[in-house]
């Protein structure tokens, strides 16, 4: 689901609860706006890895360069391999 179909789900949903006289109605109408609101936190956090993960791949090798930070070092900070392959980041032997 995109973040523009969860939006406009959540505007409906958010719509009836105001609407509906039902209480049970109304229970299972907010359990739907939670879950809206969970998957649509989910796919907004994946959009923001997404985005660090691409100013990473444009910036780090120049970063690296000058600051004089080796692959190793972003490894053991976390930095996945294929991360660090995409960014143009060698592997160094340890000495």
């Amino acid at each position: 689901m995109t973040k523009e179909s969860l939006e406009k789900r959540l505007e409906k949903v958010n719509g009836k609860i105001d609407d509906t006289g039902d209480p049970l109605e109304k229970v299972e109408l907010i359990q739907s706006r939670l879950d809206i609101e969970k998957a649509l936190d989910e796919v907004t956090s994946a959009d923001d890895l997404m985005s660090l993960q691409r100013g990473f791949i444009e910036h780090a090798s120049a970063y690296s360069e000058r600051k004089g930070v080796s692959y190793t070092a972003w490894r053991e900070a976390g930095v996945p391999a294929a991360i660090l392959r995409e960014a143009g980041i060698k592997e160094t032997r340890r000495r």
